[in-house]
């Protein structure tokens, strides 16, 4: 939004809505717009309500959306459980594997999960979305990152950019030490020591994330504020006494421009007689 001259929180009201809700809220015009994780933005195509307007890849290439997170505190007492929930991320890498997809498909869409067509499923894994009821679709490799480029290892590159981020809007202050404690948060060894030694190819499909690739300045909280243009915010941004730790993303899919769903996520929709530009 700030990208298109809009400012959030002066020109645009952002609500939160469940996710399966989306499309009815904007077929009855309770919402203009949404940000919402598939399948839910090619529900609203399904339904002739919709038009996916961006792919979040298009936005922010590489932007953590579901992370397991922990307090550190829990995650010292208690090695052994935290070192079988990362490894129950092998479940990342049959998703990946596309002798699997219609399984999968399957297993995800069923009533008492998502209960959607299965089709729309596959059309997301595949990253190849009807973007509006007319039949119009787009496709990227890397609309929807789970068990492949590292997509679960954490990075704390973004969660610097994470934290920029607040800077920018004013939810955070700008400080070295803030910028230490969100970078801290994102734990790439607690992830890594449950495959010691790592299984066949999980070395190579680490990410190549860099700060340049976030369009992130070099990780200092000077380098910061000369990057976002201001100065440091008023709010003040409380650290717990037991921090939370990330040891595992379970996806990379980008944040959205503009959100009425506060989560990274894959697709924008609008109602469907919204010109296109």
């Amino acid at each position: 939004m700030a990208a298109g001259g809009v400012v959030p929180d002066d020109d645009v009201q952002l609500v939160v809505l469940p996710p399966p809700y989306m499309a009815e809220s904007l077929g009855n015009g309770h919402v203009d717009g949404l940000c919402v994780g598939a399948p839910w933005n090619s529900a609203a195509v399904e339904l002739g309500i919709g038009h996916i307007l961006h792919f979040g890849s298009e936005i922010v290439g590489r932007a953590a959306e579901k992370v397991l997170a922990v307090r550190r505190c829990w995650a010292d007492e208690n090695p052994d459980v935290l070192a079988g929930l990362v490894r129950a991320d092998s479940a990342a890498r049959f998703v990946a594997d596309l002798a699997n997809r219609e399984e999968t498909a399957a297993l995800v869409a069923a009533p008492r999960r998502l209960n959607v067509a299965p089709e729309i499923v596959r059309r997301t894994l595949a990253g190849r979305l009807r973007l509006a009821p007319d039949g119009a679709t787009r496709a990227s490799d890397r609309y929807l990152v789970i068990g492949r480029l590292g997509a679960s290892r954490p990075d704390p590159v973004q969660a610097a950019w994470a934290y920029a981020q607040m800077v920018r809007w004013g939810q955070a202050a700008l400080s070295a030490d803030l910028l230490a404690a969100a970078t801290e948060v994102f734990r790439p060894d607690l992830y890594e020591a449950p495959w010691a030694p790592p299984p066949s190819g999980l070395a190579a499909s680490r990410p190549t994330t860099s700060a340049s690739s976030l369009a992130l300045p070099s990780m200092r909280a000077t380098s910061l504020r000369t990057w976002l243009l201001g100065g440091p915010p008023v709010l003040k941004f409380w650290r717990s006494a037991c921090p939370v730790s990330v040891p595992s993303q379970a996806s990379i899919s980008p944040q959205r421009t503009i959100a009425l769903h506060g989560a990274f996520s894959e697709g924008n929709a609008v109602p469907k007689d919204t010109p296109m530009h």
